[in-house]
């Protein structure tokens, strides 16, 4: 990009401006002096203290001058030396442009008169500001050294950095105020650096970790005419470094800017979104194509569409029925829409394949990657669009705050599908309908109908993957998916996973990285973030892992690993939910795994601010999807490895004072029945979420609840098992407006039959009839629930639940009559 050319994109709005300390020459102070540049201050600051000879600490400096002339005295000197009163023409040239965020290392206030004399507004922000509190972002200039019109005694220690270069670096890059920044550099045209120096101003290598599409050549530093070759050499690193001094751009700007128009329509490049678009070429199907959507969920779009439309000449995808379902009720006036399976079950290809049919239909479809500071206006846009359009956003519990936004803009002509894991689209969905309302259509995907199963039975005979099996009929292979693998597709294809050769093959994918440590670590953590059911980018990966050779193209085109993972410009998945639990479920990795999610967790703990992290950080600590990683359930062993990782984090911010950490370190405990530490535990959430308004303990109480019982049925006696029993039975008899729906008290009733069984017989009678009496007591809940609950939305425990205790009161009738 040549500089002309990003000027004439920063006159439409789309670009960065960087200032650094060259940034204020030939501005005044309010005592008609030039401002300080450089190490001027550290200079005035010594020789104001009568010391000739000093080196250039500006923190030194300072805390001398305070110790001999008090804070007070040191407040007035910055005031009197910062303040600025007249500015050049070419700094008030600056504040016209339309710029789409400001970043300064100056203390003055320049930019802000700059934006004054253009008639626009410019708010001056410091790293301790909170960045929820601001929603117009253009609006702000963020000061990384600390504001001068915000200086006071407080703000001295606290806000305004009198210190070295690498010390405000960690400042920055620690602050919630960098993700901002990071966002700024994937989403803008073009950044400008005016009067930036390596040696005063800032780190630049460590904030500007270059992403897959390389951001060098959108970056112009501008120095002044003398500037020395060291500094020049050094900037060059990172961008294109011209010699031309803000007044040279400024006269550059003005040139340009006389006969620039902007362009009445331009095709707008979508970063919050990626916008679905049908396959232009033809392409044949091999058998390794099926293979690798199967073994490795590489899945290929065009082949995808042309399956859609010949399913006989090119048989790859599976129809499901309840994408012609969909269609019907959008043709009904249906808006909403719900997709939910277990892990592995088809999720990303329903989604795929409506995407595409959906675009041949005319409409306008975008999916959800990941948020930004423009994701609100990207909205906005998409829902303007004419034509009927579809937003897809996948694990939508991650994205409630999405959603609110998608409602604050959408019309009729806007359809939403979400989709979710089963198991916590049944926990969240009474929040989902607080965001869009309870009339959505839910389609559940974890089971293939008769058709369906012999389709994909005949898929995998065609391309050799039945093994062992493959000498059986269509019916019995059929059968066999029913029987055996319960007609999903998740255990179908992870006994084709346990096929030697394929196990072979999935090793050598892994194996040959341990000697290069990054890649190892970073591909452990992509598989791991696909059951953890968190997404990441290449950014992501450099900043957790601290790995500046991560961003080299020997990792993103690396050959094993592009078998493995799909490295897109702003996101990296895995290509294969099956893939990764076959991977993970070899347990060759899990002993890498904890120090290495210790790692990550600490790294997230300083950035917990970022919305982004923050989904990370609770899909991490989530103790259920800790037991799906290390497959706990089918080895027990594993479970002290969860152990260990909690135990390894417990004392970080995000941890420390945190109900939901503790919640899950109790569940975690309680797996290993290590029952009194557990009780310590829950008490310890419970104390935390007092502290917090509006806490919902609705998830800690059952949990709790199930804590009461077990460590009943296992250490408890007879004396202590009734007001025990009673104690939980409290909690799962409650009835709120808020928990009246909800699954969880029926799955710990479960329970109920394994006290029963352990306790009942050695019951008096009078206890007997109340824990009898206790029993009804749920089911008048589950009836209530089946009341308010749609069937579509009716947890199996909960029926299961019913069947129990139906079966219990059934049996003791007489002690009822």
């Amino acid at each position: 990009m040549t500089l002309e050319t990003a000027i004439e994109k920063a006159l439409t709005g789309n670009c960065l401006l960087f200032t650094g300390s060259g940034f204020g020459f030939g501005a005044t102070n309010i005592q008609e002096k030039n401002l300080l540049l450089g190490q001027d201050l550290t200079n005035l600051i010594y020789e104001k203290c009568g010391i000739n000879q000093h080196d250039n600490d500006l923190k030194s400096a300072s805390e001398l001058f305070i110790d001999e002339f008090g804070e007070y005295k040191l407040i007035d000197l910055l005031k009197t030396e910062f303040t600025v009163k007249t500015i050049t023409e070419s700094q008030t040239l600056i504040g016209t442009l339309p710029w789409k965020r400001i970043y300064t290392t100056n203390y003055d206030n320049i930019l802000e008169q700059s934006y004054n004399k253009a008639g626009k507004l410019l708010a001056p922000i410091s790293l301790t500001d909170n960045i929820d509190q601001y929603k117009d972002f253009r609006k702000l200039c963020i000061h990384l050294n600390g504001h001068i019109n915000n200086l006071t005694p407080n703000t001295l220690n606290r806000e305004f950095k009198l210190t070295n270069t690498s010390y405000l670096t960690n400042d920055f890059i620690n602050s919630q105020w960098v993700d901002l920044f990071r966002s700024d550099i994937h989403t803008c045209d073009a950044i400008f650096f005016i009067g930036f120096s390596t040696s005063s101003d800032l780190d630049i290598s460590r904030i500007l970790a270059e992403k897959v599409s390389n951001n060098k050549e959108k970056c112009f530093f501008i120095v002044g005419p003398n500037e020395s070759e060291l500094n020049i050499k050094k900037l060059s690193k990172f961008g294109q470094t011209l010699k031309l001094g803000l007044n040279g751009l400024a006269e550059k700007i003005k040139a340009i800017s006389e006969t620039f128009t902007p362009p009445i329509e331009v095709t707008y490049i979508y970063k919050s979104f990626s916008k679905i678009e049908i396959p232009s070429k033809i392409v044949p199907l091999k058998d390794e194509d099926f293979h690798k959507l199967v073994l490795l969920g590489n899945i290929n779009f065009a082949l995808v569409h042309q399956s859609l439309i010949n399913p006989q000449k090119f048989p790859y995808f599976i129809h499901r029925e309840e994408i012609d379902l969909l269609f019907e009720k959008i043709k009904e006036g249906q808006k909403d829409f719900v997709i939910h399976s277990g892990f592995g079950n088809g999720k990303t290809c329903f989604l795929l394949g409506t995407a595409l049919i959906a675009k041949d239909k005319g409409f306008n479809v975008f999916k959800f990657e990941q948020y930004y500071d423009i994701t609100n206006s990207e909205i906005e846009r998409i829902c303007n669009l004419a034509g009927n359009n579809l937003i897809l956003v996948e694990n939508y519990a991650n994205h409630l705050e999405l959603l609110d936004i998608i409602q604050r803009f959408r019309k009729n002509n806007t359809i939403l599908l979400l989709s979710e894991r089963s198991i916590i689209n049944d926990t969240i969905y009474d929040a989902l309908e607080d965001k869009i309302g309870q009339a959505y259509t839910t389609y559940n995907l974890n089971h293939l109908k008769h058709d369906e199963a012999l389709s994909f039975s005949e898929l995998l005979s065609s391309y050799g993957l039945w093994g062992k099996h493959a000498g059986l009929s269509k019916e019995s292979k059929r059968r066999k998916i029913n029987d055996d693998f319960g007609n999903t597709i998740r255990l179908t294809l992870l006994d084709v996973l346990k096929s030697p050769d394929i196990q072979s093959r999935l090793t050598s994918l892994i194996d040959p990285l341990r000697s290069n440590k990054p890649f190892y670590h970073a591909s452990l953590l992509i598989i791991s973030s696909n059951i953890l059911g968190f997404d990441l980018t290449l950014e992501d990966l450099i900043y957790l892992l601290e790995e500046e050779l991560l961003n080299n193209p020997t990792f993103y085109n690396n050959p094993q690993l592009n078998e493995l993972i799909d490295f897109k410009e702003r996101s990296i998945k895995i290509n294969s939910s099956i893939l990764a639990e076959g991977i993970l479920h070899s347990n060759k990795y899990h002993h890498d795994l904890i120090p290495l999610l210790v790692a990550v967790v600490k790294k997230m703990n300083v950035s917990r601010f970022n919305k982004n992290h923050q989904i990370i950080l609770r899909s991490i600590v989530s103790h259920s999807r800790l037991q799906k990683l290390f497959n706990t359930r089918e080895h027990n062993d594993f479970r002290m490895l969860v152990i260990q990782f909690f135990e390894e984090i417990k004392n970080l911010e995000y941890c420390k004072s945190n109900p939901f950490f503790w919640l899950q370190y109790a569940m975690a405990k309680l797996e290993v029945r290590d029952y009194p530490v557990a009780d310590q535990m829950f008490h310890t959430a419970y104390s935390f979420a007092h502290k917090r308004e509006n806490f919902d303990t609705f998830q800690l109480d059952n949990h709790y609840s199930r804590f009461i019982l077990e460590n009943e049925i296992y250490n408890g006696d007879i004396e202590s098992c009734m007001p025990q029993f009673l104690k939980a039975h409290k909690i799962l008899s409650s009835r709120t407006d808020q928990n009246q729906n909800r699954h969880y008290p029926f799955k710990v009733a479960k329970n109920y039959t394994r006290f029963y069984d352990h306790y009942f017989s050695k019951l008096s009678t009078q206890d007997k009839k109340v824990f009898l009496v206790s029993c009804q007591e749920i089911m008048y809940r589950i009836d209530e629930y089946n009341s308010i609950v749609e069937e579509r939305n009716r947890n199996r425990v909960v029926s299961d639940c019913f069947k129990d205790l139906s079966s219990i009161l059934l049996r003791e009738r007489d002690l009822l009559l």
